[in-house]
Parts: structure tokens; sequence; C-alpha cells
């Protein structure tokens, strides 16, 4: 499906998937982070002022 996909005329978002396909960057460890802080969020939701999130965050 997706070589298909890849066969088809060029469209705006032809660069972008290049780079995505081709290039070793990537965003997996920010969004694994980004995770981790929200899931800490929801856990201390209405128990915890700031101080104390910063603290988990930090600490995770």
């Amino acid at each position: 499906m997706y070589l298909m996909l890849c066969e088809l005329p060029a469209a705006d978002g032809e660069p972008a998937v290049d780079a995505a396909l081709t290039l070793p960057h990537h965003n997996g460890r920010t969004e694994g982070v980004n995770c981790k802080i929200k899931l800490l969020k929801r856990q201390r939701y209405g128990r915890a002022g700031h101080p104390l999130l910063r603290q988990l965050i930090l600490l995770n």
C-alpha cells in the first residue's frame, strides 16, 4: 500500500515524507517525555501543587 502511495505524482508534502524516511532524526524521545509528563499530571490532578509536580517531573 505504501509503495503505491510513493509512486503517485509529487505532492506538497513530498519533501517532508522523503526526509522522514531517509534522515536518522526523529522526535521520539521528546514525545516520550511529553507522554510521561502528561501521565504524572493526570495522576496528581488536584492533589499536588506546581512545586511538587515540578519535582516529580525532574526526578522521573
